[in-house]
C-alpha cells in the first residue's frame, strides 16, 4: 500500500513578495504558473508557450545550496565563469549561514524558522528541489541545480542556452544523468542505499527502513534507474516535473527515512513514468573547476541528522552489528 505523508511547506514568510531580479521579458503564461501557499495543484496538462524567435535567450538560473553548522564545514564554492554572468543568467546560493558569501553568487539566506525541518540536510534539499517556489526565482525559465562544490558553470552562450531549449521542448522538463557507479552493489534504489553506508554517507538503519518502505509500495520497481542528483536541469513550470517533486517532497520531508535523496527520487521518477533527457555536451563544457567538499567529504555527523546528538559521529560498525539481528539485515540485501 502506498504511503502518503502530509505536505510540509515552509511558512508564508518565505514566499513574501520580492522585487523581480529582471524587469520584463518573461511570458505571462510562465509567471502565472508560480505556486504560492493555498494554490491548487497544477494541471497535468503541460502549458503551451507562445512561439519564440530562434534567437530568443532564455532566462537561466543556476542554483546551489550550502547548509552547515558553521562556515568551516561548508563546501568551497567556485566563482561562476564570466561567460555566464549576464542579464539572462543569474546565480543563487541558498544557505542558513548569514555570513556565507561566494564570489559571483547572490546569497539567499533561509533561517530555521523559514525551513522548519530537524535535519539541516533536509533544509539544504528544499532549494535543490523546491527552490523555484522562492520569489527570487520567479522569472526563471530553466533552473540548473548543482552541488556547491562543483557548481562552476561555463560557456553559457554555446551550451547552457542549448540545454535550456532542450529542457523546455521535452515532455517532462527534466534533464539528468543516470548514476553509473552502482553496478557492484546491484541495481535500483537499494543498490544506492547499499553503496553509501560503508562510505559514511548514509545511516544503515535508516537505509534499511527506506528499503522496507520501498518494498511496501505497490508500484515499486527494484531495478528502476537511479539518477545523479548532484546536478540536473529542470523547467519549473512543467506540470509533470512539479507533480514529481511535490510527491517526492511529501515523503522525504517527513525525515523518517534516509537523508539520501537519490533512492526516493529514483522511486518517484519511475512511479510518475518520468523519463529525463540526458546531458549531451562535450566533457568539461558543462562545469568548470570544482571546489572542495565540506562536511569531511560529505561524511555527516549526527548534528546534520538529529540535533540531539550534536558532535557525535555516526558509528557504522555498531549499527551494522545491530542491523544483523533483523530479517532485512545488511547481509540479506
Amino acid at each position: 500500500m502506498r504511503v502518503h505523508a502530509p505536505h510540509v511547506q515552509a511558512p508564508p514568510s518565505l514566499f513574501a513578495s520580492a522585487p523581480a531580479w529582471r524587469a520584463s521579458g518573461v511570458p505571462a503564461t510562465r509567471a502565472s504558473l508560480r505556486i504560492s501557499p493555498g494554490t491548487p495543484e497544477p494541471s497535468s496538462k503541460v502549458p503551451v508557450r507562445a512561439p519564440r524567435s530562434p534567437r530568443f535567450q532564455h532566462n537561466l538560473c543556476f542554483v546551489t545550496a550550502s547548509f552547515a553548522d558553521n562556515i568551516k564545514a561548508t563546501d568551497t564554492i567556485p566563482a561562476p565563469s564570466r561567460r555566464t554572468t549576464n542579464r539572462r543568467s543569474h546565480h543563487f546560493l541558498f544557505t542558513n549561514l548569514p555570513n556565507l558569501l561566494a564570489a559571483g553568487w547572490e546569497t539567499i539566506h533561509l533561517s530555521e524558522q523559514q525551513l522548519p525541518y530537524h535535519r539541516s540536510i533536509t533544509q539544504s534539499r528544499w532549494p535543490k528541489f523546491l527552490g523555484w517556489k522562492h520569489p527570487r526565482l520567479a522569472d526563471c525559465d530553466v533552473i540548473f541545480y548543482g552541488d556547491a562544490y562543483l557548481m562552476n558553470p561555463v560557456n553559457e552562450s554555446t551550451v547552457w542556452q542549448k540545454l535550456a531549449k532542450r529542457i523546455l521542448n521535452s515532455k517532462f522538463g527534466l534533464m539528468q544523468l543516470p548514476q553509473r557507479y552502482l553496478q557492484q552493489y546491484g541495481s535500483g534504489a537499494e543498490a544506492e542505499l547499499r553503496s553509501t553506508v560503508p562510505s559514511g554517507k548514509a545511516d544503515l538503519l535508516l537505509s534499511q527502513k527506506t528499503a522496507s518502505w520501498l518494498r511496501n509500495q505497490t508500484d515499486y520497481n527494484p531495478i528502476a534507474t537511479v539518477y545523479k542528483n548532484a546536478e540536473f536541469g529542470d523547467d519549473p513550470c512543467n506540470a509533470h516535473f512539479r507533480r514529481l517533486v511535490e510527491r517526492f517532497w511529501e515523503v522525504y520531508s517527513k525525515e523518517e527515512l534516509t537523508w539520501r535523496d537519490q533512492p526516493l527520487w529514483s522511486y518517484f521518477v519511475a512511479s510518475e513514468h518520468v523519463v529525463p533527457i540526458r546531458y549531451q555536451v562535450a566533457p568539461g563544457h558543462r562545469q568548470g573547476k570544482k571546489g572542495k567538499l565540506g562536511h569531511d567529504g560529505h561524511k555527516y555527523q549526527r548534528s546534520m541528522i538529529d540535533p540531539v546528538h550534536v558532535g557525535v559521529p555516526l558509528n557504522f560498525e555498531s549499527l551494522l552489528g545491530v542491523a544483523m539481528q533483523f530479517d532485512t539485515s545488511w547481509s540479506k540485501w
